[in-house]
């Protein structure tokens, strides 16, 4: 009877650790889905939250290439405008020069005349 009993005793004491051991192991099942299911919600605040920044970033992105455009429209005006005076200014100095010229040819035929009056006068003076 005592084999009996520690037999009946090891069985209800097995029942009770498998009965311990299952409330456990759903215990843990339980805890685990929990765990996934908040890493879940984490993850998606975290792609809003990556989504967000990208459009943020995008956006910027597209603020900066405006106002590099903007930029290099208004240095391209400035270049034309920089040319355009610089080529008024060559076309004045080219002005200048061409009248310069005109007026040194008009001393030079007048030097030249002198000069043919002088000799036809020694040619004279030495006949």
């Amino acid at each position: 009877m005592r084999e009996w009993t520690k037999g009946i005793v090891k069985k209800i004491t097995l029942e009770v650790i498998y009965d311990i051991v299952d409330e456990r192991t759903r215990d843990i099942y339980r805890k685990l889905e929990k765990i996934e299911e908040r890493q879940e919600s984490d993850f998606k605040y975290l792609n809003q939250k990556i989504d967000q920044l990208n459009q943020k970033v995008d956006i910027q992105i597209g603020q900066l290439r405006q106002e590099m455009r903007e930029e290099i429209g208004q240095l391209r005006q400035e270049v034309k405008e920089e040319v355009s005076q610089l080529r008024q200014d060559m076309n004045q100095l080219r002005q200048e020069v061409k009248e310069e010229v005109s007026n040194l040819k008009k001393d030079i035929d007048r030097i030249n005349q002198r000069i043919d009056v002088l000799i036809q006068m020694v040619a004279n003076l030495q006949k």
